[in-house]
């Protein structure tokens, strides 16, 4: 019995202990065996696609003001904080001189406008009459000149002829002859220059004053006035030598320095002479073309009084009106270049220029922002400026009033070429508030969602939950508690990826299906 009982209890033992080796094989390997996952259901959902980013409220507008020209500062119209209006002055440089030739050329302007009306209406007898007398006029000062020409130029000849004949020849022998000497001892060549320009002289005064004693008022004037300046520049020469030796000599046994003196006080009396006749010729020679051309001028205008208005006389009135305009034109720019106005309504935020100082051109000195009007700026990483298009909508929180002050702006400007920050290829993105707030300031730190994409009503899974097989297409795993494995791969279509992580399923799923996110670790 007790061998027997002993092989009973045994028995018992090993049951009980394929009982524990079964229980523990159930737990770890019966529960392994079937697929451990997390999923989600399908479900219609709205997806955004977001670029976030950080960048800085600037002012829409914003301009730095300079003048063109240099000058002096006469009128500051405004100052740093003052709000200014487009067009409105804000430095003016001192312009009197050319308001003053502004104001010319305007009179210009209308004597030409009133002279085109008077052609078109045609010359009254009167009106003729007027410009007969300024032809006679003008015919009797250009007789006044020619016989002021006579006396000058006779005078001119009286002052070279005095000059060299008795202020000079005192101390040259035989100076009319073939071979005049100098009464004193200088060297040669200098003594030969004198000797021979005088003999040239000579020769001219002589025939200078046969010209002169056949002058009258019908002479050519211009061939006189030519003569007499050939024949005074060969005197100023000579003078030119003549004082250079006389105000070298010294006295000696055979020479007084009182006689120098008195030869060097000739020839510095003679020498001013000759430069006077030659300025008194030109200023003769200028009188009369300028009565000549006046007369010419008046003789015209009688003939255009005393025909009818053709269209070629209108056309040619016409012209000068237009040259007028042009005139006036440039110079009113020049006017407005001393005068800085704003271009934009905004406030002034920079003021350099002090009444009475002196400005440089191109020198800064205003800045102007648009006041109320602001924008942002933001570098957007070239990962993401393919999400963003002119247009988008964004929502803004500044730093100064935290995140619960929501404001809403748009995309205006993406720069089609990069700015490198740091090594990364950036764009410069704007975007414009909707609507203008007291509270939003220049520079203050913006942080920006633009809204790139949305798709409402539309089927999305989490974008974890969408794998790829070996060709690169998209699938995701469908729980089905048919399958051994409880889920089966379902081919999928995508589309939008969200910013918060989902992405939408254009083509594959229903709703209400239940994905796979987790696997086994998966």
């Amino acid at each position: 019995m007790s061998y027997m009982r002993i092989i009973f209890e045994n028995k018992i033992i090993v049951f009980l202990i394929a009982v524990v080796i079964g229980t523990v094989s159930f737990f770890v390997w019966g529960r392994n065996a079937q697929p451990s996952y997390e999923f989600t259901t399908v479900v219609k959902t709205d997806i955004k696609q977001e670029v976030s980013a950080t960048g800085k409220v600037v002012p829409k507008k914003s301009v730095l003001l300079s003048f063109d020209v240099a000058g002096k500062v006469a009128r500051v119209g405004k100052e740093v904080g003052d709000k200014v209006f487009a067009g409105e002055m804000l430095v003016t440089l001192d312009n009197a001189d050319i308001g003053s030739e502004l104001r010319q050329k305007e009179a210009l302007l209308d004597a030409a406008k009133a002279s085109l009306a008077n052609l078109l209406r045609g010359t009254s007898a009167e009106e003729i009459q007027v410009q007969e007398i300024k032809v006679r006029s003008a015919s009797a000062a250009v007789d006044e000149a020619r016989l002021s020409a006579i006396n000058t130029l006779r005078d001119s000849y009286a002052k070279a002829d005095d000059a060299v004949r008795n202020k000079v020849d005192q101390f040259i022998s035989n100076p009319r002859g073939s071979t005049p000497q100098l009464n004193f001892t200088i060297e040669t060549s200098l003594a030969n220059q004198i000797t021979s320009k005088r003999v040239a002289i000579e020769e001219n005064l002589l025939r200078w004053s046969v010209s002169l004693g056949i002058l009258s008022e019908t002479s050519d004037f211009s061939v006189s006035f030519s003569e007499a300046k050939t024949v005074l520049s060969l005197v100023n020469q000579f003078f030119d030598a003549v004082a250079y030796s006389v105000n070298g000599l010294k006295a000696n046994a055979s020479l007084s320095q009182t006689t120098i003196d008195g030869w060097r006080s000739d020839v510095s009396t003679g020498r001013t002479n000759v430069n006077t006749a030659l300025a008194n010729v030109s200023s003769s020679q200028e009188k009369l073309n300028k009565a000549l051309r006046d007369l010419d001028l008046a003789k015209q205008e009688l003939v255009v009084k005393q025909e009818p208005a053709t269209d070629e006389n209108i056309a040619i009135q016409k012209a000068k009106m237009r040259e007028a305009q042009a005139v006036l034109d440039t110079t009113a720019a020049r006017f407005a270049k001393t005068i800085l106005r704003s271009p934009i309504s905004g406030v002034v935020t920079k003021q350099e220029a002090k009444a009475g100082e002196s400005v440089s051109a191109h020198e800064t000195v205003v800045s102007v922002v648009s006041a109320g009007d602001f924008e942002i700026e933001v570098f957007v990483p070239e990962a993401d400026v393919a999400k963003v298009s002119i247009g988008d909508t964004a929502r803004i929180t500044l730093d100064a009033y935290g995140k619960d002050s929501v404001f809403f702006a748009h995309v205006t400007a993406v720069d089609p070429a990069e700015t490198e920050i740091e090594g990364v290829s950036t764009y410069k993105t704007t975007l414009h508030f909707d609507v203008s707030d007291a509270r939003i300031k220049s520079g203050m730190t913006a942080n920006i969602d633009i809204l790139s994409a949305e798709e409402k009503g539309v089927l999305a899974v989490p974008e974890r939950a969408v794998l790829s097989n070996d060709e690169g297409l998209p699938f995701v795993r469908v729980v089905d508690a048919g399958m051994t494995a409880g889920f089966r791969e379902a081919p999928v279509k995508t589309g939008l990826r969200g910013s918060d992580g989902n992405i939408v399923i254009e083509n594959g799923l229903s709703e209400g299906e239940k994905v796979i996110i987790f696997l086994n670790g998966n």
